[in-house]
């Protein structure tokens, strides 16, 4: 098993638990968490390995992590007629797919869409409310951190 660089994750770590916090409290993702936090991993991660590959590390790497991640995730919840995620929560995943890079993005995507159907499953058929619970983006984004970290580096990416 490959044991994964976790610097780079720093910056998004953070955003990530802010986010939490924010968007329990006041329902919104703060820009002014997810964009720094998005530079500075960027910044970071070219500092550490420089330009790099696409599949590798580096600027090429995060780049397309923080393209594909999100891009994933929107198409499946668009395919599925859901509402979609919020843009605080498209620059959340973002900002974690800028860190852990292009392969682990694409785990992280697929965390996401099966945290979000058990999630919407639990609202359709969970709960004896007339008003379903508000979905919310950032723990869909923590659960990708927290679990697609150790898979892609079980997978060796």
């Amino acid at each position: 098993m490959v044991q994964p660089d976790l610097r780079p994750l720093v910056f998004a770590t953070v955003a990530i638990f802010v986010s939490l916090v924010t968007e329990v409290r006041t329902g919104k993702i703060l820009n002014a968490v997810t964009l720094p936090a998005l530079l500075l991993t960027l910044a970071l991660k070219t500092v550490m390995f420089g330009l790099g590959a696409a599949f590798g590390t580096g600027l090429a790497s995060s780049l397309l992590g923080a393209v594909v991640y999100p891009a994933l995730a929107i198409f499946v919840f668009r395919l599925l007629r859901g509402r979609g995620l919020g843009m605080g929560a498209v620059k959340l995943m973002a900002v974690l797919g800028a860190g852990v890079g292009f392969r682990p993005a694409l785990v992280c995507a697929a965390v996401t869409v099966l945290v979000a159907v058990a999630y919407a499953l639990y609202a359709l058929w969970g709960t004896r409310d007339e008003k379903k619970p508000k979905v919310m983006g950032s723990p869909l984004v923590a659960a990708a951190w927290l679990f697609a970290i150790p898979i892609a580096a079980w997978l060796g990416w």
